[in-house]
């Protein structure tokens, strides 16, 4: 019969305190090695939205105009989320180690929830909208630009929150292959035995994650309160409208202007 032993509550308190107070210690004590990781990883995850988003978008849109190809096009962005250890070795002998092969592994990933979600808010837009300006005489380009894309943008939007979140993830495992960010101090404690160090990269890391959610979160809700949805704003949405009303219009007249000044212009 096995027994187990139980820690008392009495014992486990001052050692999860004396845990925590370490964990502390070392964020005082590497303060600036941590934002400096913090920046490699955000600067990585930009680098591969700058291309994903504009690619995710664009083959999103293309495929709403062919449901065959819209099959075939998912079906690949499906095939592309393979475990992240194994495409970073599949696009090691091409690119080599460093940033590139995760940066073009992230681009991969972000692939199908942003194509997934643009076909999805595009093919969800009211058809009567569609067909209102067909009879107001636009082309099918003007439909897409002024009544498609503004409507189906929240659902984009909440496309690339989610993969953002993923992206931010898996760009630690990128220090397998020399790419740098915050998964250098937690690679670097699992090779020291140092959950220290684990435990507080850990802590940046899904900070940082937080922090880019809420604030894709945030320019989602932004855009579905343009779109006339009824929500309950956010204390970050509320902030970006107090300081958008808070901002002086533009005017095309200058009203500290007098006639003379403006008879002399």
């Amino acid at each position: 019969m096995t027994t187990h032993a139980v820690v008392p509550s009495g014992v486990l308190i001052p050692v999860v305190v004396g845990f925590l107070f370490e964990v502390g210690q070392y964020f005082v004590q590497n303060q600036a090695e941590l934002v400096m990781h913090t920046r490699e990883h955000a600067i990585i995850v930009i680098r591969a939205l700058v291309i994903a988003v504009p690619l995710g978008v664009t083959l999103g849109t293309v495929i709403t105009y062919d449901d065959r190809l819209a099959t075939v096009v998912l079906w690949l962005a499906g095939i592309m989320t393979i475990p992240s250890v194994a495409l970073f070795a599949l696009l090691l002998p091409s690119l080599g180690t460093g940033t590139p092969p995760v940066v073009m592994a992230l681009i991969l990933y972000t692939q199908l929830p942003v194509i997934r979600n643009t076909y999805v808010g595009l093919t969800g837009v009211d058809e009567a909208a569609v067909e209102a300006g067909r009879g107001l005489g636009m082309t099918r380009f003007q439909r897409l630009r002024q009544i498609q894309i503004p409507k189906a943008l929240p659902v984009v939007m909440s496309g690339v929150r989610n993969a953002v979140v993923l992206l931010v993830g898996i760009a630690a495992i990128g220090e397998i292959v020399g790419a740098g960010g915050l998964g250098v101090p937690i690679f670097d404690g699992y090779r020291g035995s140092n959950s220290v160090e684990i435990v507080a990269a850990t802590v940046a890391l899904a900070t940082l994650t937080l922090l880019i959610d809420y604030a894709f979160g945030v320019v989602e809700q932004l855009l579905r309160l343009r779109n006339g949805e009824d929500l309950q704003r956010s204390l970050g949405t509320r902030a970006v409208g107090a300081l958008a009303a808070a901002l002086p219009s533009r005017t095309t007249d200058h009203p500290d202007r007098t006639p003379n000044t403006r008879a002399r212009q």
